[in-house]
């Protein structure tokens, strides 16, 4: 009889880290052995490109309003009303919003799968719902999975009793995608009308506040003071747009940042082809998947030292970790390999070395269909 896993997520949009996650793990699933549900707080959309996932059986709350506690208390029912007609075999739930599905199946004797995809007290979430997960972690019917030494080390640290059920299983992409681009580097920039032999430093990311932005631009006016035909290019969209376009006027940057808004699939890998060097400049990162999608383009990466980018990026091997929010520092690593081609390109082939060899998307898919196999009693074919 095969698993029934049903995963709870609130959409299933190409942008974001969580569905990239969800998008990744379902491409593989095998559904010889897992019958495959997939509920969204939201309802779908044809942007979001379900067909390319595989077989599952895709379910929507349809509830797209506002989640305030008239809409909340109504993701609790229907997700109970769906859990009690699927009976999954295991619950596959999610930081932020895991806390409705354990309320919805309390009763139930349902096994979860808590993906814990950042830190309690990391303040990504609020303090009532890091309570709730907190608790949920230390429940015998929890297997918590994180993704990052960071997120394991301080969820350890955060809670007096520590959960005894926990995974470490870093993320991956698929590295085929990242072989070949589709259009020259030259050809590329040309495309989206900048000059072909600018020096492009590239970034990949919701424009909201955790990614700070502002420190973005801040390091790219230091670095252009210094190297005016850098060009810093911008893949994403979110609601911080309309305020970062103006900081970037006040700073007299702007024929210097291009906006792409966002891009997947071989678009986005054109991009990151196409680029010198990545630069990210977060507050916090549970993991930092777009550093290992650079990395496995063969680009240096400049990225502040938070959360999992520690993981990742070998100081002085693959790129350079600086402290979050000093675009001084940030700048200089970014000027550092600007100035020397040579390096630039080492530090390139040994982070596509580093990411081929650890961030490999297959093993992370067996290890999960592992996990469901564990959280639901099973040992597997």
């Amino acid at each position: 009889m095969k698993i029934r896993a049903l995963d709870f997520v609130g959409r299933l949009s190409q942008q974001g880290g969580i569905q990239t996650v969800v998008r990744q793990l379902l491409r593989g699933l095998d559904t010889e052995e897992f019958e495959s549900h997939v509920c969204t707080i939201r309802s779908h959309s044809p942007d979001e490109g379900l067909p390319s996932l595989g077989q599952h059986q895709l379910h929507s709350l349809r509830i797209d309003g506002p989640l305030k506690s008239w809409n909340r208390l109504l993701v609790i029912f229907h997700l109970r009303r769906l859990m009690l007609r699927v009976r999954p075999d295991v619950m596959h739930i999610h930081s932020g919003q895991a806390w409705y599905a354990f309320i919805a199946g309390i009763g139930l004797g349902i096994p979860y799968v808590l993906e814990m995809h950042y830190a309690p007290g990391s303040k990504q979430a609020s303090r009532a719902i890091d309570w709730i997960e907190q608790k949920m972690a230390r429940t015998s019917s929890v297997l918590t999975v994180v993704h990052s030494s960071e997120v394991k080390e301080r969820t350890y640290s955060f809670l007096p009793n520590p959960p005894n059920r926990m995974k470490l299983m870093p993320l991956a992409i698929n590295f085929s995608d990242f072989n070949n681009y589709l259009i020259a580097p030259h050809a590329w920039r040309e495309k989206i009308n900048l000059p072909i032999k600018s020096t492009l430093v590239f970034c990949a990311a919701r424009l909201v506040p955790i990614k700070n932005f502002r420190i973005f631009l801040d390091t790219a006016k230091l670095v252009i003071n210094d190297s005016p035909d850098t060009i810093f290019v911008i893949a994403g969209s979110g609601p911080e747009l309309t305020e970062l376009e103006n900081h970037a006027r006040q700073l007299d940057i702007t024929g210097n940042v291009h906006w792409l808004g966002p891009l997947h699939g071989k678009e986005l890998v054109d991009a990151y082809h196409a680029a010198d060097v990545f630069l990210s400049t977060s507050d916090y990162e549970g993991f930092g998947l777009t550093l290992v999608e650079a990395m496995a383009a063969g680009k240096p990466v400049v990225s502040t030292a938070v959360g999992g980018t520690v993981d990742i990026v070998v100081d002085g091997g693959t790129g350079r970790l600086c402290p979050a929010g000093n675009a001084e520092s940030l700048a200089a690593a970014v000027l550092e390999l600007l100035n020397d081609p040579v390096k630039a390109k080492t530090w390139g082939q040994c982070g596509q070395e580093r990411a081929r060899a650890r961030f490999d998307l297959p093993a992370f898919q067996e290890g999960f269909q592992s996990i469901y196999r564990q959280a639901a009693g099973r040992s597997g074919k």
